[in-house]
């Protein structure tokens, strides 16, 4: 991802470091969410006010702060895993074959020092009583977790989670149990939702929480028209356009899901082709998107490492048409937005599980990864806005691992000035050095 994020009214809690080391190093600590990942060393250095400088009379000092990443895999986050799944009643197959792959998934975690970690259920609905609340199996748990208070065992773990997602195969069908975007969006949105899920054990402050959108077609956010409901799909199709035929890769599915659309994608009003102006005869633009959510989920982790994907199926690639898959557009975009593996489940409609299987412990080896490194930095200083543009992605900055400089395209600052963020898919070394030096100005 290298995109600022949009949501920044919500700020982090200050936390008391003690020198200059970073928490997750102090005591062994393992860094919160409302945490803050600063620098284990810093220098700063008086320095003239450079070329274009809005204010020259201000006093600039180079700044450059340091990091050393973990040497243990897995060492600096817990993950709470909560998978999104589509209730509709085409879903069994899927959600068996995501049960009978849990305790290889769970075991390539656990091989690989996860072994803390809590996981849930939320169903992608839009009905009131469930939009973005953890759901509770046969067992009455919402929230199943290997540590802390009421931790069970790995393999009790596989079986409570493989209850939960029974009474998910529950619910009946419909357009509104489609909607797993926006059911996240409200997990972390809705404050009696998040409440609801904190008292049920998730959601703590000692994890990073991990999203898997499950559904075996498109997120209603992402429907084709329907009569008067025209949208504006270039946001994640581009310049193409849906297509009926089942061959083609943008087919659109068998359901019409505007409507979903319209009340709980977009604010109701439609525009003109700018997306600004109200136009009666324009068109619908979602206000909620993958990458909304995902900036939601980045302010509410902090700066523990953020990931998530999608399980489903692919344009081009879909199974027989009588199994009614079709393309999980907004999954799709949503792990493309994490640079992550989507999850076909393409194997599951050929009888093939090993190779789901396979893909489901990728699927874990990946997310051991990104839990594996810090990939956001809180500086010491806010980044001097030289040019007072409010701008920081035009401020000059040299960010280095091991003593190479980095290509500006694989961070971003962030914050306001006072974070940089490298990509989801960085490639990092076990205790690699990193380095950001830059400007700060008072």
């Amino acid at each position: 991802m290298k995109k600022e994020m949009k949501f920044l009214g919500l700020m982090l809690m200050t936390v008391l470091v003690l020198g200059a080391c970073a928490e997750y190093d102090y005591f062994n600590r393992v860094l919160k969410r409302t945490s803050q990942n600063t620098p284990q060393d810093q220098t700063e250095t008086p320095t003239d006010a450079p070329d274009g400088a809005a204010d020259p009379n201000l006093d600039y000092f180079t700044v450059t702060n340091s990091w050393t990443q973990p040497t243990d895999l897995g060492a600096i986050a817990k993950p709470e895993i909560i998978f999104v799944v589509d209730t509709s009643g085409s879903m069994g197959d899927e959600l068996d074959a995501i049960k009978d792959s849990l305790t290889g998934w769970v075991n390539q975690l656990t091989s690989q020092n996860v072994n803390d970690f809590c996981l849930g259920v939320i169903r992608a609905n839009t009905n009131s009583s469930q939009r973005g609340a953890l759901l509770a199996g046969s067992h009455g748990k919402k929230c199943i977790c290997t540590y802390g208070d009421n931790e069970v065992s790995h393999a009790t773990a596989v079986t409570e989670f493989s209850q939960t997602l029974d009474a998910a195969l529950g619910s009946s069908g419909g357009q509104e149990k489609e909607a797993g975007i926006y059911s996240a969006h409200q997990a972390f949105t809705n404050a009696s939702k998040l409440e609801q899920n904190q008292e049920a054990g998730c959601f703590r402050d000692d994890a990073t929480a991990v999203m898997f959108l499950v559904s075996d077609e498109n997120d209603s956010g992402y429907s084709p028209d329907n009569g008067s409901n025209v949208f504006d799909n270039t946001f994640f199709l581009g310049n193409e356009n849906f297509s009926t035929s089942y061959n083609d890769p943008y087919y659109q599915g068998q359901d019409h899901e505007a409507d979903v659309r319209r009340d709980y994608y977009t604010d109701g009003v439609k525009y003109a082709a700018d997306g600004v102006t109200p136009d009666a005869g324009g068109k619908y633009f979602n206000n909620l998107t993958h990458e909304t959510l995902i900036d939601e989920m980045l302010l509410y982790n902090g700066d523990l490492p953020t990931w998530g994907t999608a399980l489903g199926y692919l344009p081009g690639d879909l199974p027989a048409a009588s199994s009614q898959a079709g393309p999980f557009w907004g999954g799709i975009q949503y792990a493309e937005e994490f640079e992550a593996e989507f999850v076909n489940m393409k194997d599951i409609t050929e009888d093939n599980q090993a190779a789901f299987q396979s893909k489901m412990n990728a699927m874990a080896d990946e997310l051991v990864q990104q839990l594996s490194y810090y990939d956001t930095f809180t500086l010491s200083d806010t980044i001097c806005d030289v040019d007072q543009d409010d701008s920081y992605s035009d401020e000059s900055i040299t960010v280095k691992v091991n003593g190479s400089t980095v290509n500006p395209s694989n961070y971003s600052i962030i914050s306001s000035g006072r974070k940089v963020r490298f990509v989801s898919n960085y490639s990092w070394a076990s205790g690699a050095t990193v380095e950001v030096t830059y400007l700060r100005c008072e």
